[in-house]
């Protein structure tokens, strides 16, 4: 699941953003990832990233800055300063590469900070 910062897609800079902060509870072991895409950046889909391993049945809190995020390693190295300089759109993903997996995830209070 994701969301586009603007609703024509266009770009914001989130560099005056430490980082990103959610509520989050999931029903099951489940790996999540949070995705910031970049409209300079994008055509390899090496996205600044961050791993989370959310408690199962318990709404749990995550500050995350975005100095913890990196780029998965297969794509072109990007600057991050430059990538949050333009950002369309932040994505939740999980990691799971298990056909058929499924997890409820529940998420509230998504905010910059």
């Amino acid at each position: 699941m994701g969301f586009n910062c603007r609703s024509d897609s266009s770009a914001i800079s989130l560099m005056p953003n430490k980082g990103i902060a959610f509520w989050i509870k999931v029903s099951r072991a489940v790996a999540l990832a949070v995705d910031i895409h970049s409209t300079l950046y994008n055509s390899d889909y090496d996205n600044y990233s961050r791993a989370i391993h959310p408690p199962i049945s318990t709404w749990v809190i995550y500050q995350l800055d975005w100095s913890g995020f990196q780029q998965t390693g297969f794509g072109v190295a990007q600057p991050l300063n430059t990538v949050l300089s333009s950002i369309n759109s932040i994505q939740f993903k999980t990691l799971s590469e298990i056909l058929g997996e499924a997890a409820d995830v529940f998420m509230d209070e998504v905010e910059l900070y």
